[in-house]
């Protein structure tokens, strides 16, 4: 048996029930009547379509250069954008060290303003391994979501070039 149930496209979110009866049909084939009820949610959609997204990110400090294993907090900021319909924005940061050791255990919330922009200061510690030519490479990752889903995640890097002995 087919059953079909078509929910109207301007339907109000809820629940609904329906209580749908067996019929006696005559027959020699006893028919016990039952009772069938089938409950429907509805939720309501949302019109938003659009992601969100990044914009102008920056840092203030492409390499860091002070006193070794000396902690500093590295400035970014940007923009993030979503249309008006999508719904509040939500958005993380999160930092991933190339040695492993200031990586966030889970995304940090990004305070987002209500123009848009975001500015945050991540502590980056100053120091590199002796062997590492290339400098160690922090990179933040950002992550925001609408009722359309999650948008792009772009990413910006800051790097330990040398050793800083002062």
């Amino acid at each position: 048996v087919l059953f079909q149930l078509n929910v109207p496209a301007n339907a109000k979110g809820g629940n609904y029930n329906r209580v749908f009866r067996t019929l006696w049909v005559r027959s020699n084939e006893q028919i016990v009547p039952a009772d069938l009820v089938i409950n429907v949610e509805v939720t309501e959609t949302s019109a938003c379509n659009q992601a969100p997204l990044f914009s102008d990110i920056s840092s203030t400090e492409e390499t860091i250069n002070v006193r070794n294993n000396k902690e500093v907090a590295i400035d970014l900021s940007g923009s993030v954008s979503s249309p008006v319909d999508c719904g509040p924005v939500n958005a993380w940061f999160e930092l991933t060290d190339e040695y492993g050791e200031m990586d966030s255990p889970e995304p940090e919330p990004l305070l987002i303003n209500e123009d848009g922009t975001f500015s945050v200061a991540i502590p980056m510690v100053a120091s590199r391994k002796a062997k590492d030519k290339d400098g160690r490479l922090y990179t933040v990752k950002f992550m925001a979501e609408n009722d359309a889903g999650f948008g792009e995640r772009p990413e910006i890097s800051v790097v330990v070039l040398h050793d800083n002995r002062k």
